[in-house]
């Protein structure tokens, strides 16, 4: 009987961070595909409102972020450059580079 217990414990203990490393890889996808939303939807509006444009460029990548679930607020953070201060467009007035970071994110079993 102690053997078992030992043993349901171990495989608790590894089946709770299997589901917290999955939910983290799912996390940090959307994540990934929000800040590409913001980048694109930035880049678009400096297109059409003929560049440059920061104010209106940072308006559409927060809006696009938005509309994934990323909002600026307490954990979140989205940061636009127009233009990118580093990278192969750096220093372009009609280019986007967006971040997008979380600060805490959610953990179930391993607690």
């Amino acid at each position: 009987m102690p053997l078992f217990a030992i043993a349901v414990g171990g495989l608790m203990g590894f089946a709770g961070l299997a589901v917290d490393l999955g939910y983290l890889d799912y996390l940090l996808q959307v994540q990934q595909a929000a800040t590409d939303a913001a980048a694109i939807g930035g880049a678009q509006q400096l297109l059409y409102s003929q560049c440059p444009n920061a104010s209106a460029a940072t308006a559409a990548a927060d809006f696009d972020a938005a509309n994934n679930g990323f909002v600026s607020g307490t954990n979140r953070t989205i940061t636009v450059s127009n233009p990118p201060s580093s990278g192969p467009y750096a220093n372009n007035q009609c280019a986007v580079a967006v971040t997008v970071g979380s600060q805490k994110l959610p953990a179930w079993f391993s607690r």
